[in-house]
């Protein structure tokens, strides 16, 4: 206990600056983990994205 990377006070604050963002996430991340994770499954995501591709838009109706 107290050894974790995450500040509960940053946190709370990371939220209000996202609230009053006149742009604000959809979602946000807090934390380098959650960060480094994050982009870690996009890029999985990403590469099946690609390997299926092909499958993926071939799943419509063909184009006359």
């Amino acid at each position: 206990s107290g050894n974790q990377p995450g500040d509960p006070l940053r946190a709370a604050a990371a939220m209000v600056k996202a609230v009053e963002s006149e742009n604000p996430p959809l979602r946000l991340l807090l934390g380098a983990a959650a960060l480094k994770g994050a982009r870690i499954k996009l890029e999985v995501l990403k590469n099946d994205f690609d390997n299926w591709a092909e499958v993926s838009a071939g799943a419509d109706f063909p184009k006359e």
